[in-house]
């Protein structure tokens, strides 16, 4: 199957810096997924 890759073998090369950057956004995302899962089972939104 081309073009289809590990995601492991993507990033392999990739610089520390990049793969900090990579952890902090995954970090950023997970805590506004949490954030908005809590408004939603309370019904709430950022007004």
């Amino acid at each position: 199957m081309s073009g289809r890759h590990k995601f492991s073998q993507l990033t392999k090369d990739f610089s520390a810096e990049q793969k900090t950057r990579i952890a902090e956004k995954v970090s950023e995302l997970k805590q506004e997924m949490a954030l908005h899962e809590l408004r939603q089972a309370l019904k709430l939104s950022q007004l």
